[in-house]
């Protein structure tokens, strides 16, 4: 059997959450599975709580991609306070300090996970949400002892219930580490000659004749002797040699010329000319597809 509740989607919401608890409550002793963990009686102040919670969600998040992707979008649930055919409820304690106890064991990289409390017939529900497990995810270990447990155990689920990880699951957990999402490998080649981009034919001409007037404007500087600083009879003077001067105006008029071009190759390809065509090979597969760029 199934629970009776829609679980094509994540559990997120706190109406979501309490469809959730209502569910477990008519839900028969063997609807556990492996998406979801339930718990009547807990005390949450107490350390062996904190760590077989801890130990569930270890066991949440080292399920498989595939398969927990098919339920509740990959989220796996634990629920305390509620049973089927009873919600007990818990008394509650700080989340922040339940969130510290549990993380204890769950070490600094261990999985993403979170607490919440749901109000259903005047009792609260403890739920904890365990992020969807990962292609690339590392393998999620305990991080401290407790009980007969020993820090580095692996923990899975087994339809519904946590258990130790054997040789083939702890294989398909290293498997599941060392892969990554679907990336892709590409080659590009330009196709066609290596050109310069094609401006406007009047546009050289038309950049050539600003580059006239400021080479022209230049020129005019070389009576720098003679100028007379603006509202003052007093000359300013310029204690620049010939030759420094040259050398600054020379400067100038490149960096000028350099800016000009710019300017004007961006407006070209902004335009939409200047196409370059590209082949993009994906070494993955036999396939090729073809994209241009500008």
């Amino acid at each position: 059997m199934t629970l009776d509740v829609d679980h094509s989607k994540a559990f997120r919401t706190p109406l979501q959450l309490r469809a959730l608890v209502a569910a477990v409550k008519q839900a028969g002793s063997h609807d556990e599975n492996d998406w979801i963990e339930w718990k009547s009686h807990y005390i949450l102040t107490e350390k062996q709580t904190k760590a077989t919670l801890a130990r569930h969600i270890i066991a949440m998040a080292n399920r498989s991609v595939t398969k927990s992707s098919q339920t509740a979008k990959g989220c796996g649930y634990i629920l305390v306070g509620v049973e089927p055919g009873e919600i007990a409820g818990v008394t509650t304690v700080d989340l922040a300090d339940l969130e510290s106890g549990i993380r204890s064991y769950l070490g600094p990289h261990g999985p993403e996970w979170v607490p919440s409390y749901v109000t259903i017939e005047g009792k609260e529900v403890l739920v904890i949400s365990v992020d969807p497990p990962k292609i690339g995810d590392p393998i999620h270990t305990l991080y401290k002892d407790f009980d007969k447990y020993y820090a580095g155990m692996i923990f899975v689920r087994r339809t519904a219930q946590t258990a130790p990880a054997g040789p083939g699951e702890v294989l398909s957990l290293t498997q599941r580490a060392q892969a990554s999402e679907d990336r892709q490998s590409l080659a590009v080649e330009v196709t066609g000659k290596q050109i310069e981009v094609p401006l406007w034919t009047w546009l050289e001409e038309t950049l050539e004749t600003m580059l006239e007037q400021q080479r022209e404007a230049v020129e005019v500087g070389k009576v720098r002797k003679n100028r007379t600083a603006q509202g003052m009879l007093l000359p300013t003077l310029d204690y620049r040699s010939d030759d420094d001067y040259a050398r600054e105006a020379a400067r100038y008029l490149s960096d000028y010329h350099d800016y000009l071009t710019n300017i004007a190759k961006q407006t070209y390809t902004q335009k939409g000319f200047g196409e370059l065509k590209l082949i993009l090979r994906n070494h993955k597969s036999a396939a090729t597809s073809r994209s241009d760029w500008r």
